[in-house]
């Protein structure tokens, strides 16, 4: 099979994104002293466990998914991304009663 190297591209850059966002979201929770069963420390949970098993393909020992594995994981990527980031806009922008 051909490699789809925009599809490949477009995994790339939304692990970064996820990476990025693991990042400065486990320092907010830090520094804010978020509880561990809070919905932001949950979804970052589930975010960095998709983007580890992703990160497998990119370090040794190398370990490769099924094409339909890791398509699979990139929609999740794509899920928790889009989740993290609507749960710290509620927390960041409270809705004013």
């Amino acid at each position: 099979k051909k490699l789809d190297l925009e599809f490949m591209y477009e995994l790339i850059t939304r692990m970064i994104e996820a990476h990025l966002l693991l990042s400065r979201g486990y320092k907010y929770v830090s520094y804010h002293d978020i509880r561990e069963d809070h919905t932001i420390v949950q979804i970052l949970k589930s975010l960095e466990h998709v983007a580890f098993k992703l990160d497998t393909m990119f370090q040794e020992p190398r370990v490769y998914l099924a094409w339909n594995e890791m398509r699979w994981k990139w929609y999740d990527l794509g899920f928790y991304i889009e989740f993290f980031v609507g749960e710290m806009i509620k927390i960041i922008n409270p809705p004013k009663d």
